[in-house]
């Protein structure tokens, strides 16, 4: 799996900067992405910065959550905070996303899935 174009031109200091605000351990899951990406890698980044994005009563950790876990329904995560995650995404790692691509997602598994996709990976 390629590192992300977006990530790749950026330096570690400028990932932090973006990423100001959001936990420790999301932004390292980030940065890590920079030293080498695979499938298991881009979901810990993808499930960390969803956590920061989970409504406050349902604030915890993602790292164990199955990918059959539906982003609304077993997440809380609404169609905005699901827009402002995949746009930060977007800018983080410059994949481009589009509101609608993201509103069809349903499942941790759909969003992992997706974004493979853009890294031309296949997600298993």
């Amino acid at each position: 799996m390629k590192i992300p174009e977006g990530l790749e031109r950026r330096t570690e200091a400028e990932i932090r900067e973006e990423l100001r605000g959001f936990p420790p351990p999301a932004i390292d899951a980030v940065v890590s992405l920079k030293s080498g990406t695979n499938p298991a890698s881009l979901r810990a980044c993808l499930l960390s910065v969803l956590e920061f994005y989970l409504p406050q009563a349902a604030r915890r950790s993602l790292a164990d959550v199955p990918d059959s876990a539906r982003l609304r329904e077993d997440l809380a995560l609404d169609s905005l905070a699901l827009a402002e995650a995949a746009f930060k995404l977007d800018e983080v790692l410059g994949i481009p996303v589009e509101t609608r691509e993201v509103g069809n997602l349903a499942t941790v598994g759909d969003l992992h899935a997706f974004f493979c996709a853009r890294l031309q990976s296949d997600p298993s």
